[in-house]
């Protein structure tokens, strides 16, 4: 009983510091994140989320190069200001928490219908979870 109380305990904590890296993110976004050149994955608006990751590294370098192996954590939709007009309009986002060979990131995405493909901004560092 007491390790199954333990377990269950472990499991929600673990949850909570999760959601709360792409919280933290998500609220905390430096300047300027939405503004500079981006790369388009050039895949269907029906692309799974793990297809659309998988193309994301293949485009996107970041300081410790390109990400080859991955585990995906936790993926969830959030809301941030539009890309082309920040404050005028919001866009929904996928972001998606992994574990690399360098630590965890964060990684934004979502569908442009005008590119008729992914925008992907950049690949964010996690500070480590407690």
């Amino acid at each position: 009983m007491r390790t199954t109380f333990l377990a269950v305990f472990l499991v929600l904590v673990a949850g909570c510091a999760t959601a709360d890296q792409i919280g933290g993110l998500v609220t905390n976004l430096p300047d300027g994140w939405n503004l500079g050149l981006a790369p388009i994955v050039p895949l269907p608006k029906t692309a799974s989320t793990e297809q659309v990751l998988h193309a994301v590294f293949q485009v996107r370098l970041t300081a410790d190069g390109f990400i080859t192996n991955y585990t995906v954590l936790k993926a969830q939709q959030v809301t941030l200001a539009g890309v082309h007009h920040p404050g005028a309009r919001k866009d929904s986002y996928t972001a998606v928490l992994v574990q690399t060979g360098h630590g965890e990131k964060i990684v934004l995405f979502r569908y442009d219908d005008f590119s008729k493909g992914w925008w992907s901004s950049h690949i964010y560092d996690t500070k480590p979870s407690a």
